[in-house]
Formats: structure tokens, sequence, C-alpha cells
């Protein structure tokens, strides 16, 4: 046990370490000894290793691209290399995907391509694997995403003497404008939540209501995007209603890697407007 301590605050660098071990026994006073080499590996610390990232711009399918430069580190400080990135294996977490094999910069540092899904719950990151060495995450430090619940009101409500509407009686329209007036192209990702579909409650509680479609843009620097109740039918329905459609009502949740402008337009069934500007919540 005592061995083993003193190892551990000695065994601090990366090298070849020879040790001679003596003892002395019995009455005669026998000795033995022995004589063994090890080796020691930087064990890397995702806390001291540095992570820098640049933006590559965002991949047809929406995912966002980066080149993550990365030094790895022990918890002494002691470097990976340089010379050493086949001794690494290098794998993307979930959510994200290599695009690059990993490059030696020198000096200790490396370089490779990221993508990352704007959908995962994980940060981009890479895992690094050493021998005999549980696998560690490397990535940025934090990463935020921009949520906006956005109410949706679509359709008409008749009168119905015998039953319960959510609404009075009345034709409704929501219009939702996305403004990206951020200097970069930006994946956004909707998902249409609906309460009421068709004229049919579907969360009235204690029942709840999941998410029944997606939709999926690359919204261009400088430009913006509107969602109206036919648009948002024909996500619903998958095709725009022909004529006067049912009520249909429900949230509207739009995520985006950036803060975008949101705002909602609603009409009501006495055609007065009212224009409500969507706060983002950062997860």
């Amino acid at each position: 046990g005592s061995l083993g301590v003193g190892l551990t605050d000695f065994l601090r660098m990366e090298g070849n370490y020879t040790f001679h071990a003596k003892a002395t026994y019995g009455e005669c006073s026998g000795t033995r000894e022995l004589v063994w080499t090890v080796h020691v590996d930087v064990g890397i610390d995702p806390v001291r290793t540095d992570v820098k990232t640049d933006p590559l711009g965002t991949g047809a399918d929406g995912n966002e691209c980066q080149r993550m430069s990365f030094t790895p580190r022990d918890k002494y400080g002691n470097l990976v290399g340089p010379g050493l990135a086949d001794d690494m294996a290098i794998s993307a977490r979930p959510g994200s995907t290599l695009t690059s094999p990993v490059r030696d910069l020198g000096k200790g540092a490396y370089q490779v391509d990221v993508c990352w899904d704007p959908l995962s719950t994980l940060p981009p990151a890479i895992v690094i694997g050493q021998p005999g060495r549980t696998p560690v995450p490397v990535g940025p430090a934090d990463r935020r995403l921009f949520l906006y619940s956005v109410t949706l009101l679509c359709g008409e409500q008749k009168e119905d003497c015998c039953g319960c509407t959510p609404v009075r009686p009345g034709h409704y329209a929501t219009e939702i404008n996305i403004h990206n007036f951020s200097g970069r192209d930006v994946p956004v990702i909707k998902r249409v939540i609906p309460l009421v579909l068709s004229g049919a409650v579907r969360g009235r509680e204690p029942q709840v209501a999941t998410i029944t479609a997606t939709d999926r843009l690359i919204l261009p620097a400088h430009t913006a995007t509107m969602d109206d109740c036919c648009r948002l039918q024909e996500l619903l329905l998958g095709a725009a209603p022909a004529g006067q459609a049912a009520l249909t009502t429900g949230v509207l949740e739009i995520i985006s890697t950036v803060e975008l402008a949101v705002t909602a337009v609603y009409t009501g069934g006495d055609g007065a407007i009212d224009v409500q500007a969507i706060t983002p919540r950062s997860v």
C-alpha cells in the first residue's frame, strides 16, 4: 500500500521508469532483489485539455460544422505528443460526426473537423480513447440553443350548443415571423404540438399532446420567413386544406443555434390583430 502511494506521487512524467527492490529476511540475513521497468503514458484529463473551435458553416443536412483544435493534457499539465495522433482512438460523441482525419499541428496540438446536429441533447465533442484507460469526451465548455414556444390558433370554431369548445365560435388565424438578423446562416428546427387538430381535442388535461410534425431549414443571414396556418396545416396533415379548415390549436416550438427575432401575429374572430414578440429561452 505505501509503495503504491509513493509511485502515484512519483510517476508524473511520461517515460520509462526502472525500479529496484531489495529485501533482507531470516536469521541468516538472506536477500532477494527484483528489478523491473514500466512505461508511463499521459492520461488525458478533459478539464486540463484546451479546446478551440472555428465555424465552417452549415451543411446541406442542417448540421453545424466546425474545426476543432485541441491540446490534450493530463492532470499534471503534461502534453500528449507531439506526433502521437495514432496513439489516440478518436471518435465522435453521439450527435457529432467526424468529417476529416486528425491532423498533428505540432507542440502537442491536434485538429479535426466535426459536424454537429443542433437537435442533439449533447454539445459537439469528440471522444479520445487510450489503451487501458476510460475514453474521455473533449469539446467546447458550453453550447447553447435558443428555444421559442409560440401558441398557434388556426381555422374555424363552429357553434356547439351541446359540447365544450376551447375557444368561442369564429375564424382564427396565426402568422409567425422568423427573422435571422445575424451575419451567418442558421439551422432552424420547427416542431408542431397540436392540442386541437382539425376540430378534434387531443391535449385536454389529463391527456397531453406530443410532437406530430417536424420541419427543418437553413435560414440565411439577414433573411426572414414565416409560418402561417396554411403551412402549419400542411405540416400536420400533409397538404394545405381546401377551403375553411376546422379549428387547430397548439404550440410551435422553434429551436436555433443563435438568437432570432420571432413574432406572432394573431387575427381573432372579430378581425382584430394582435402582434406578440416571442422571448427565447436559452437551453
